[in-house]
C-alpha cells in the first residue's frame, strides 16, 4: 500500500492487474448469482481504491445483465475481523431466534447443560 501510495509504478501495475484477474473471477460468478454488490473484504480491502476501478471495468464488459443491473463494487469497512462478526452473527442470530435452544442439540435430542 505504501509504494502504491507513493505512485511506484510496478505496484500500481500489479494491483491493476489483480483487479483484472478478480473481476474475472467475480463476473463468472456473478452470471451465475446476479449479485447486487460486491463486497471487498479482508486483505482486499485497504486495497479497494486500486483494486475497485478494474473490477469494475470487468464486471461492465463481462457480466451479462451488467447494462441493466451493474454490479456494484464496495470496500468492507469492518477489517480483518469481518468473517469472525459475520460468523457470531450467524450463531447469534439463532439465540435471538430462539432462546430456549440454547444448550440444546436438536439434531440428537440430547440435552446439554448450559454454561453458567
Amino acid at each position: 500500500m505504501a509504494r502504491a501510495r507513493a505512485g511506484d509504478r510496478r505496484a500500481l501495475d500489479a494491483l491493476e492487474e489483480t483487479g483484472t484477474w478478480l473481476g474475472a473471477g467475480l463476473a463468472s460468478a456473478a452470471n451465475l448469482v446476479n449479485p447486487a454488490a460486491v463486497v471487498l473484504g479482508g486483505a482486499y480491502a485497504p486495497l479497494a481504491d486500486w483494486l475497485a476501478p478494474p473490477v469494475r471495468r470487468v464486471l461492465a464488459e463481462r457480466v451479462l445483465a451488467s447494462a441493466w443491473s451493474p454490479v456494484e463494487v464496495v470496500a468492507s469497512h469492518l477489517g480483518t475481523a469481518a468473517a469472525v462478526r459475520g460468523g457470531a452473527r450467524l450463531g447469534l442470530g439463532e439465540v435471538l431466534a430462539d432462546p430456549a435452544r440454547v444448550g440444546r442439540r436438536e439434531r440428537t435430542g440430547v440435552q446439554e447443560p448450559v454454561a453458567t
